[in-house]
C-alpha cells in the first residue's frame, strides 16, 4: 500500500468544534488544517491501494465530520520550488524545464506573467520515469483536474437547483472510462 499526498480547499470546519477536532484526531492516517486568509486547507498523507482511493478516503471522512471538499489544490510549482524540493541548483531546475539536461519534462500547466508552473504530481511522475529518487507521492494531475471538474460541475448543477442536496457527492467519478482500440468503454465503479 502506497502513501498519497492529498490536499484540498474545504467549507465547514471550524477550528474550535470539539466534534470536528475529535473526529480527526480518530482517522488512521495523519490530517493537518490550516487557515489563511479565510481560506481553510487540509493537507494529508493517506496509505491506499491507489491515488484514487486516497482522495475518496479523504473526502469520506470529512463529510463525516460535515465538512465538503471544496476542490483539490493542484500543487502548482515554479522553477525555484522545483530546485528546493529535489533539492538541486535553480540552473539544474531551469535546464530540466527547458528541456536542455534530461529529456522528457512535462509541459508547463500555466504561465503566470512569465513564470511557467506545472503540476508537482507531473514533476514526480517525470523524475520516476528519469530514475531519480523523490519520496513524495502526490495524487497524479490527471486525478486532481477529474476530482475538481466533479465538483465544480455539482456546484453549478446545485445553483441551478436540478441537483439533489442528497446526491452522494462526486459519486459519478468512481465510474470511470477506459481507453480501448475500439473506443471508451464503461468500467464498474472501484470497490471501496
Amino acid at each position: 500500500m502506497d502513501v498519497y499526498s492529498v490536499t484540498a480547499v474545504v467549507d465547514g470546519f471550524d477550528l474550535d468544534s470539539e466534534f470536528q477536532n475529535a473526529g480527526i484526531e480518530c482517522l488512521s492516517y495523519e490530517l493537518v488544517v490550516s487557515r489563511t486568509a479565510g481560506v481553510t486547507r487540509v493537507d494529508a498523507e493517506i496509505p491506499a491501494l491507489a491515488p484514487l482511493d486516497a482522495v475518496l478516503q479523504l473526502m469520506s471522512d470529512l463529510r463525516s465530520i460535515n465538512v465538503t471538499v471544496v476542490r483539490l489544490d493542484p500543487d502548482l510549482v515554479s522553477v525555484p520550488e522545483i530546485a528546493e524540493r529535489c533539492a538541486i541548483s535553480r540552473e539544474a531546475a531551469r535546464l530540466w524545464a527547458t528541456g536542455k539536461r534530461r529529456a522528457g519534462f512535462p509541459a508547463p500547466y500555466a504561465t503566470v506573467g512569465t513564470t511557467s508552473l506545472w503540476f508537482w504530481a507531473d514533476v514526480c511522475e517525470w523524475l520516476a520515469t528519469a530514475g531519480l529518487e523523490i519520496e513524495d507521492r502526490p495524487v497524479p494531475s490527471s486525478i486532481v483536474e477529474a476530482i475538481n471538474g466533479a465538483l465544480a460541475h455539482i456546484r453549478h448543477a446545485r445553483r441551478d437547483g436540478w441537483l439533489q442536496p442528497t446526491s452522494a457527492p462526486v459519486a459519478h467519478i468512481a465510474q470511470r472510462q477506459v481507453r480501448h482500440s475500439t473506443g471508451w468503454r464503461k468500467v464498474d465503479a472501484i470497490p471501496a
